[in-house]
């Protein structure tokens, strides 16, 4: 199926689209829309379009200023099935554009440039595929990016989802960039990694789901209070976590920047013996800390133990406050800068 110079535009009804190519060769893609075509609900109306590719080919292509959605809360469905290595569905340039309704993308995506318009609907990534240029969603009910823990979604130019919230399941990459996340949802197991970018993310919701940042040199800030998080694996320069719940680890961690960590009323447990962690400033009600190399205590305050533990040597460069007992344990030197101090909480006595 193709169209060209052409457009097909519902209000209530439903258009539905499916093509199957039989060709043999390169190009033989199921369903073509190009040269400024468009298929458009203005109304209730749902759009759904699915091509299946002959031998080598998209799924789906959208081509030349082409797409589909523009106004309307009518649900917009697109599928295909590609081969010969070209993705489900693939575009040059596409702006989503709605007033209510979803904009989902079933299968593998390869895209060039994503515009998202502001408007009360929600855009999901339903199978992975890789977004050449920067995104950033003003869409206010959200995005679902991956349903399946093999998913992998790449925006390799950077991507923003701030307006609305964003739920997550699988991969989420970057290339370099910076990843930035209002209120988020994870879902069964999940990776962000950025090669370097930054990660930023607002209240995180995510009891009991394995999440793993691999931020390269990037910074990662997990800063709101609200946080709750399943087992961690970081990979990072400057790192900030806030957790109202315990912060723990499933892997080694590596920070090389200040590494900043609050669980308030909880514990910090990190006793991985591989940690490489950068200059600790740390708070919470019990703390346990192992590092494979040298450690610095920078901040730390504990409301009933510390332990920290290196074998390297140890270094506190700040106040230790805490209530109770504080261990300190290396294999090396163990100093105290002209700034360092022990305190004790009030109402409590430092032996």
């Amino acid at each position: 199926v193709e169209l060209r110079n052409s457009g097909i535009t519902t209000m209530s009804g439903a258009v539905t689209i499916t093509g199957a190519s039989l060709g043999d060769g390169s190009g033989s893609d199921g369903v073509r829309i190009v040269d400024g075509s468009h298929v458009t609900t203005t109304g209730t109306g749902a759009v759904t379009i699915n091509g299946t590719a002959g031998a080598a080919g998209f799924g789906l292509v959208m081509l030349n200023g082409s797409g589909v959605g523009a106004t309307g809360t009518g649900d917009v469905w697109l599928a295909g099935t590609g081969s010969g290595g070209f993705a489900d569905i693939a575009w040059d340039s596409l702006t989503i554009e709605k007033t209510g309704g979803t904009y989902t993308f079933q299968d593998t995506v390869e895209g060039t440039s994503l515009i998202v318009l502001p408007g009360d609907y929600q855009v999901q990534f339903l199978d992975g595929g890789v977004l050449t240029d920067a995104v950033t969603f003003q869409n206010t009910q959200g995005v679902v990016l991956g349903d399946a823990d093999s998913d992998t979604l790449t925006f390799a130019g950077g991507m923003t989802s701030t307006a609305g919230p964003t739920t997550i399941q699988g991969t989420l990459a970057t290339s370099g960039t910076a990843l930035t996340l209002g209120a988020t949802t994870l879902i069964s197991s999940v990776t962000l990694t950025t090669a370097g970018g930054d990660v930023t993310l607002g209240a995180v919701s995510g009891a009991d789901v394995p999440l793993s940042i691999l931020a390269g040199s990037g910074n990662v800030a997990l800063a709101d209070p609200s946080n709750v998080l399943g087992d961690l694996v970081i990979t990072a320069n400057e790192l900030t976590l806030v957790e109202n719940d315990d912060i723990t680890q499933s892997a080694a961690w590596t920070t090389t920047g200040a590494t900043t960590l609050t669980a308030e009323t909880h514990a910090i447990v990190l006793t991985q013996s591989e940690n490489v962690l950068g200059p600790l400033q740390l708070t919470a009600m019990q703390i346990s800390v192992v590092e494979a190399t040298d450690m610095e205590l920078a901040v730390v305050s504990f409301g009933v133990a510390l332990d920290a533990s290196t074998a390297g040597s140890l270094l506190v460069s700040g106040p230790l406050v805490g209530a109770e007992s504080a261990t300190l344990t290396s294999d090396g030197d163990l100093t105290f800068t002209s700034t360092a101090r022990l305190a004790a909480l009030a109402g409590t006595d430092v032996d």
